[in-house]
């Protein structure tokens, strides 16, 4: 197979295909937002969810004269948020919320980790997407709504591509 030109939209939503069958997550429970949810409510049938949001980017221009009209080469990311309601802790202690098996936020970001990095996506037919296997950027601290007891942790990822302008 062979890496081709895609979009924006192929890209976060086999990025969430993936998520899904990795993490063995339904639909409700991993999905697309424009941006990561401050306090979400917590969907049914499971200790945790995840989101996928598209990031910003920055386009090569030296790719853009190569490709031509029908290619621009954008070096993009993607942030994935996991949720977790959680009140394990007493007082202001925090050690369930980051360590706890099953929604513990590091243990959720080990997870994230290790469905994304170093993986490539692919179409249907098994042409890769990607110009570099998915790799992480960044990482936001954990955070915890002590009145809602919602928390969460976010990765960016890489996801650099060539649009299909075509």
């Amino acid at each position: 197979m062979s890496r081709i030109d895609t979009d924006h939209v192929t890209i976060v939503s086999r990025i969430v295909a993936r998520l899904r069958s990795e993490l063995a997550l339904p639909d409700h429970r991993c999905y697309e937002t424009l941006v990561p949810l401050v306090d979400p409510p917590i969907p049914k049938g499971g200790p945790f969810f995840v989101t996928v949001s598209p990031g910003g980017g920055r386009f090569d221009d030296a790719m853009f004269v190569g490709g031509g009209e029908n290619q621009v080469s954008e070096q993009a990311s993607v942030t994935v948020c996991a949720y977790a309601k959680i009140a394990l802790d007493p007082g202001d202690r925090a050690t369930q919320i980051m360590t706890e098996e099953t929604r513990g936020m590091l243990r959720l970001k080990q997870r994230i980790l290790k469905a994304l990095s170093g993986h490539d996506l692919t179409d249907a037919s098994g042409d890769t997407l990607l110009r570099s296997l998915l790799q992480p950027l960044q990482d936001w601290e954990p955070q915890y709504n002590f009145e809602s007891k919602i928390a969460r942790i976010g990765v960016g990822f890489a996801t650099d591509f060539d649009w299909d302008l075509s």
